[in-house]
């Protein structure tokens, strides 16, 4: 059967791309000037280097799917559907964000991807659905861009998987309107749970008959798939081998504004307390640079706390108040050393994943910028989370540890009852699949 021709774009739709390749055209020769990061969008080829050897291994399958992510953390939680494809139908993972890449590569993965083409235009996008020819294209979340909702509705269409409506869009009419004109394109929406399935049916008019009756979160069964993986690389000796018999509190995915915290509250109780009695630090950066490195091992110096990196423990018992880690994608394996944890990003834009130090039964805090992550507001309002302000609130939280405790044991119990999500949607999508074969490209 031949591919479906893509669906005629509306003229919104053709104006918007136009739109992004004027400014590609007119950016391109100027890359030499612009910011690091801009650069290396715009240089992105605009048909990726893997398409060639996925078209050789789409040809070993009957279908494929899309699977678009925006970074690992949206990859992490497409996993847990991957893993439940049969094997007649390829997944492939497009990443929007270099981080996403290169998280995936630090870990090793089989899980065939590409890297999604600069600026959202319908000339990049169509080479690539003609050449892989996807029975459909699942969205991880939030990842909505016009020009490819557009040419993935001529094969097979769009699905939004984990949807949830942020804050900002159900107070903004600007936002609602242009939310609304998004979901014209998709054609099924998984909502995370009854509460956001009501905002998308009523706060922005989406028909009923593209809302799914499954509700849930893969991300609450990839947090605990991720934990069962990690249990396999036990570390209870290598902790009793380099660490001090601490207290032990990880900051996880964290920016200077959380360093700046957790440093000015363990010097507080190092001068206290005494250091053999002190909250130990386990500090595992969002991006571990070798900037923020230096910038954290000069911060700690000046206030006479040691460190030592990850890389560099090769002796037992090493004599340090702070362990810094200095490589990427150990996070989930290293909340099993501590007893509680600081999640990163919400003292100045928006906070992590709250869930992988939770389903290990670690007490969880994080700032004020938590509403984002709808996991997080759920902990908060269940009373399992701590929000803290600033360094007084951190300080006051940590020396609790009887109560920190039985946080923890409530908050693994309270997410164990989240799971299998992953199941169910993976069930409806197959069965929406399978009913839709005799139209699907080939």
């Amino acid at each position: 059967m031949s591919p479906l021709p893509p669906s005629h774009p509306p003229l919104w739709i053709r104006i918007w791309s136009a739109l992004w390749q004027i400014a590609y055209t007119l950016l391109h020769p100027l890359h030499p000037w612009l910011p690091t990061a801009i650069q290396r969008f715009i240089l992105r080829p605009c048909l990726p280097d893997t398409l060639p050897g996925l078209q050789d291994l789409r040809k070993q399958h009957t279908h494929c799917l899309f699977f678009y992510c925006s970074s690992a953390g949206e990859y992490e939680q497409a996993l847990p559907i991957l893993a439940r494809l049969p094997n007649t139908l390829l997944g492939i993972v497009i990443f929007f964000s270099e981080s996403g890449v290169r998280y995936h590569q630090n870990r090793k993965d089989t899980v065939p991807y590409l890297l999604a083409p600069p600026g959202d235009i319908l000339s990049h996008w169509a080479p690539i659905f003609s050449a892989l020819s996807p029975c459909g294209s699942l969205i991880i979340r939030h990842e909505l861009w016009p020009s490819f909702l557009s040419v993935a509705g001529g094969y097979g269409g769009a699905w939004l998987l984990n949807a949830s409506l942020s804050e900002a869009v159900k107070h903004s009419w600007r936002q609602k309107w242009w939310k609304r004109k998004l979901f014209t394109q998709i054609q099924r929406i998984y909502t995370v749970d009854d509460t956001e399935k009501t905002q998308f049916r009523y706060a922005l008019g989406i028909p009923a008959d593209k809302i799914a009756s499954v509700m849930g979160d893969t991300k609450f069964d990839r947090v605990f798939e991720r934990a069962e993986q990690a249990a396999t690389e036990d570390l209870t000796q290598w902790k009793k081998d380099h660490l001090p018999d601490r207290w032990m509190c990880i900051l996880g995915s964290a920016w200077e504004s959380d360093v700046e915290i957790a440093l000015e509250s363990q010097e507080q109780q190092v001068l206290r307390k005494g250091s053999a009695q002190a909250c130990y630090l386990i500090i595992v950066l969002h991006e571990p640079t070798p900037e923020r490195l230096q910038w954290i091992e000069a911060k700690a110096q000046t206030k006479n706390l040691r460190t030592v990196r990850y890389s560099q423990m090769t002796e037992p018992k090493g004599n340090s108040d702070i362990l810094l880690v200095d490589r990427m994608g150990m996070l989930a394996e290293l909340y099993q050393l501590a007893d509680c944890a600081l999640v990163g990003g919400a003292f100045h834009h928006k906070v992590h994943n709250v869930l992988e130090p939770g389903c290990r039964g670690l007490a969880v805090a994080f700032g004020p910028r938590y509403h984002n992550s709808h996991e997080a507001c759920k902990l908060v309002a269940a009373g399992l989370a701590t929000v803290c302000h600033n360094r007084v609130d951190f300080l006051q939280w940590i020396q609790n540890a009887p109560l920190l405790q039985k946080k923890g044991k409530d908050t693994r119990t309270f997410l164990t009852s989240l799971q299998g999500t992953a199941d169910k949607i993976t069930h409806d999508l197959l069965w929406h699949i399978e009913r839709e074969r005799p139209h699907m490209p080939s």
